[in-house]
């Protein structure tokens, strides 16, 4: 059985995806400025915690650089990071600076 849409229902399928897009991007913007000030908070605890933010802020961060890249993508599939790229963040985490 086909199903047919209309043009209206094509429009405001459109337009939702649309209006997605832009939140995913408003999001993005937030993200990015909260980052900037919340990892302030690493000169406050000992390395090795720090070393675990930096990690988990840094796959976010490349998530996030994915997102914006491809907006769609999470509607279409989970968005992470391969083991690799993940291992290649937590070893700049644990570099100085």
């Amino acid at each position: 059985m086909i199903i047919r849409k209309s043009e209206a229902e094509i429009e405001t399928m459109a337009r939702a995806g649309r209006v997605v897009a832009d939140t995913l991007a408003l999001l993005g913007h937030a993200f990015a400025a909260e980052t900037a000030t919340g990892l302030r908070v690493l000169e406050l605890i000992p390395r090795r915690p720090a070393v675990c933010v930096r990690t988990m802020a840094g796959i976010y961060e490349r998530i996030l650089a994915m997102v914006e890249r491809e907006p769609r993508l999470p509607l279409r599939r989970r968005a992470s990071l391969t083991a690799a790229q993940k291992v290649r963040v937590m070893v700049r985490a644990w570099l100085p600076g």
